[in-house]
């Protein structure tokens, strides 16, 4: 359902847009305002998915009561229902979602508050997603690291070692290898899964992949790991830390 909110100096045009919104069935229109100031009030207490905005209002106009309904919810969708054309870049700049000149026509408002109705689904899919993930990372079950522009959501079972390559952090799972820019510090701290160990500068094992430990020079360790050829580094004194942890 779209929360409509109606704001027009004219009651004559109010009442127009409210019947011509009460005909399309997911929307229902919750208030209407007759000024930029009684606006700014209703969008406050009533917190609606959509505003129809006239430019042209007492108190405060139309644009200036769009800036501040952005600027308190990015996600409001804005629609300047105006009889003034040339206010059209203003009412994009601050993102409006369409742009309607007096006359109205119906059909334009329908297709519009279809392609709302899309994309608030959409956006409620994504953060209904987003939540979950948020979730599963809180829980220890998984992280998220950004790599290459992408959020990628990564199972921490999966995590086999996480080590630096130059100036990347590369975290070696079971079925690849993921490059990200985040710290491996930052990473370890975020690590809530307790089998995670950083036991050397340059390396954090997943301790329920450890097959082997051998001796390797002088006071370092090669540290074999399971589903994998590659091997990490340890130090004496974190041998020493890991031995205590699992007395």
């Amino acid at each position: 359902m779209l929360r409509v909110l109606v704001a027009d100096d004219n009651p004559v045009i109010r009442l127009i847009l409210k019947k011509v919104l009460s005909e399309i069935v997911y929307v229902r229109v919750i208030g209407e305002a007759e000024n930029g100031v009684q606006l700014i009030d209703q969008v406050r207490r009533l917190a609606p998915d959509v505003v129809f905005i006239d430019v042209a209002m007492p108190k405060m106009d139309g644009v200036k009561a769009a800036e501040a309904i952005f600027s308190a919810n990015s996600n409001t969708f804005l629609i300047f229902a105006t009889a003034h054309e040339n206010y059209m870049h203003d009412a994009f700049r601050v993102y409006a979602f369409d742009y309607f000149v007096k006359p109205f026509k119906i059909e334009r408002i329908r297709q519009t508050m279809e392609r709302i109705q899309k994309v608030k689904q959409e956006r409620d899919a994504s953060s209904c997603l987003d939540e979950l993930l948020t979730h599963l990372e809180d829980t220890g079950h998984r992280i998220a690291v950004k790599s290459n522009g992408r959020d990628i959501y990564i199972g921490t079972h999966e995590i086999i070692f996480i080590t630096r390559r130059g100036r990347k952090t590369v975290i070696v799972t079971v079925a690849t290898e993921i490059e990200t820019t985040e710290p491996l510090q930052r990473l370890g701290d975020r690590l809530k899964d307790g089998n995670f160990f950083r036991c050397h500068k340059g390396y954090i094992i997943n301790t329920t992949m450890i097959k082997e430990i051998m001796p390797c020079g002088n006071k370092t360790y090669l540290v074999k790991l399971i589903n994998t050829r590659e091997t990490a580094l340890m130090t004496i004194e974190k041998i020493r830390e890991l031995k205590a942890m699992n007395r």
